[in-house]
């Protein structure tokens, strides 16, 4: 761990990504990525805890959590991972609770309260194929140039819908037991062509649609050749996606 032993906020990937500012010493660090999504309903609160080192009872346990978690790596499986995930994701909210509030003093809570809110729209609605500028400022109540002040950092609103949807582009065809077409699945995602489907994805992904999923169908059990017994170790398994 960092010399205070304490964790700090810092979100490196999405729409409101910063550089982490902190320094250490020479020490072990525990470095923990989880998804942007799931903190999706608390995008505004995460902004206001960038760069906030977490403190008090909660950050406490959360340590605790964590730690205990990298210890028992060994006897974990697979199959742990989602409650591990959102026990985790739990723990972080409530800590970041409090830090976004001690750091709200220079953030105006309107502009939070609005980029939670055209989050939360945004995500529901992803599958529209009327989401855009004009609609998503009549359904907040907002005005486009709010809208695109809010979405500045992460090069516009529009530019922000389509990674979503590339992203869950992926997650389609990175799942085996969905048979959509690709090209209905890049309907989907909102492009009508599927070279430009295609051109979208691998520049964002450096992959192409079909290598993704081909990847996907032919991958095998990580316990195949690196683990003998019948359940995957947590630890192998986490191992083997970084392959």
């Amino acid at each position: 761990m960092v010399p205070y032993r304490g964790p700090f906020c810092a979100p490196i990937q999405g729409p409101h990504s910063r550089p982490i500012d902190r320094r250490a010493t020479e020490s072990e660090v525990t470095l923990l990525y989880m998804p942007y999504d799931l903190f999706g309903d608390q995008a505004g609160m995460l902004v206001a805890a960038n760069n906030s080192v977490l403190s008090g009872n909660y950050a406490t346990l959360l340590i605790d959590y964590i730690s205990s978690v990298e210890t028992r790596l060994p006897a974990l499986v697979a199959n742990d991972l989602p409650k591990i995930v959102h026990t985790i994701r739990d723990m972080l909210v409530t800590c970041v609770t409090d830090a976004a509030a001690n750091a709200r003093n220079g953030v105006n809570p309107l502009t939070l309260s609005a980029m939670e809110r055209v989050h939360r729209y945004i995500h529901s609605n992803l599958g529209a194929p009327n989401l855009n500028p004009d609609s998503i400022s009549r359904a907040m109540g907002i005005s486009r140039t709010r809208l695109y002040q809010l979405f500045e950092a992460s090069g516009g609103v529009l530019n922000y819908i389509r990674r979503k949807r590339l992203q869950d582009a992926y997650a389609a065809l990175s799942d085996t037991t969905n048979n959509q077409r690709i090209l209905d699945i890049a309907e989907g995602a909102g492009f009508d062509v599927a070279a430009n489907f295609t051109r979208a994805f691998i520049h964002e992904f450096g992959l192409s649609p079909s290598e993704v999923r081909k990847a996907a169908s032919s991958a095998q059990p990580p316990t195949i050749q690196t683990d003998p017994s019948p359940t995957p170790t947590f630890e192998k398994w986490l191992r083997e996606l970084g392959r």
